[in-house]
């Protein structure tokens, strides 16, 4: 298998960014962050973590917001051409974290990481999305108490294997929520997509 990655379009994310990259690092391999015209202190915040060593690659891009799911297809294109076997669009509040927590023995990053060994490089799936409300207070994000809701959101966040976004054509909703291929009729039409359990993407 090759590596997992994560790619990211954020903007403004100063009190959320090192919490968002260091979790998600521990399950994933590498992410590919692209900082939309920030003006707080997030993209110096990201470049000081990839000098540490953190494996990052960044980008800047300019342009409305609704360029979102062109700027994610094209990161998550570029990781697949880099090796990459699954790929996670998220923002820079959301984590992946297991539905029943650690357990003995075990590591929240290593029971993520043993989702993806059972998972096909050629198939789309879809991570359930729970919303959680942190209590107030400073440091790392997830270390603070919260609240989630206790069914998933309606809408689901997508993963997708390595080998599905070679496929022509294929592009991200807004949001993340879709995969998408081209239709007959010029439409873009959502890739059927399997619901993993074990695992959610937590939106603080």
């Amino acid at each position: 298998m090759g590596f997992i990655a994560v790619v990211s379009m954020v903007r403004n994310e100063a009190d959320v960014i090192e919490s968002f990259v260091r979790h998600n690092l521990g399950w994933a391999d590498r992410l590919y962050v692209a900082v939309h015209e920030s003006t707080d202190e997030t993209l110096e915040i990201l470049q000081a973590l990839q000098k540490d060593g953190l494996s990052l690659r960044l980008s800047e891009v300019r342009g409305a917001a609704q360029l979102q799911s062109e700027v994610i297809t094209a990161l998550m294109h570029q990781a697949a051409e880099e090796g990459a076997s699954f790929i996670v669009p998220l923002d820079a509040d959301e984590f992946l974290l297991p539905d029943r927590g650690k357990l003995p023995g075990q590591s929240i990053s290593s029971i993520c990481r043993n989702v993806f060994a059972g998972l096909e490089e050629g198939k789309v799936y879809a991570l359930p999305w729970v919303r959680y409300v942190p209590q107030p207070g400073k440091g790392f994000l997830l270390s603070r108490p919260a609240k989630h809701e206790s069914k998933p959101e309606s809408l689901a966040k997508i993963l997708v294997g390595g080998e599905a976004v070679k496929q022509a054509g294929l592009s991200v909703s807004q949001g993340s929520h879709l995969a998408l291929l081209p239709g007959r009729d010029g439409e873009r039409q959502a890739v059927v997509s399997e619901t993993l359990s074990g695992v959610h993407i937590a939106h603080y």
